[in-house]
């Protein structure tokens, strides 16, 4: 589970060991390569072990809360990437797919209690300004939830 953060690690100490010499285009290609690489095996390694055993469970056995028996309830973790031929695609697509929920929903509670006039107005205005403050939201709550993630990260070396 760990291969990737070994290999982002081995390839940054690699990096930060030779300084003086100036690597080749070549060179710096691969190191590009293999901390993208190792980046995304950690990012894939630590999302699968989570959700496919509960959602096996949930779907296969039938149990824990009713939403969660539903197959439609569990979409995959990452779409495909011949998807995102763009960057608003890749975020909304292929990157993150159960995080989408999580970061939606303070802003789905806060549309609820709105006026119904106002939840399902046709008129182009409110349309959009639903739309941007659900958007703006959620790059919130997900900007949140990173600032915290790497305060654990972060903290742990001394930083602030």
């Amino acid at each position: 589970m760990y291969a990737g953060l070994h290999l982002v690690n081995v390839t940054g100490y690699l990096v930060l060991s030779n300084q003086n010499a100036v690597p080749s285009l070549v060179e710096k290609l691969q190191i590009y390569a293999l901390m993208v690489g190792g980046s995304a095996m950690t990012i894939y390694s630590h999302f699968g072990p989570l959700m496919l055993p509960l959602s096996a469970r949930c779907v296969g056995l039938q149990i824990g809360p009713r939403s969660w028996r539903d197959p439609a309830s569990w979409p995959p973790n990452f779409a495909s990437v011949s998807e995102a031929y763009s960057i608003r695609r890749f975020w909304g697509y292929t990157r993150h797919q159960q995080l989408r929920r999580q970061a939606g929903a303070p802003g789905e509670c806060f549309i609820s209690l709105l006026p119904n006039s106002v939840r399902t107005s046709k008129l182009t205005i409110v349309r959009l300004g639903r739309w941007y403050f659900l958007l703006l939201m959620s790059f919130f709550v997900s900007g949140l939830i990173h600032a915290c993630g790497s305060y654990q990260v972060t903290r742990a070396l001394g930083r602030p």
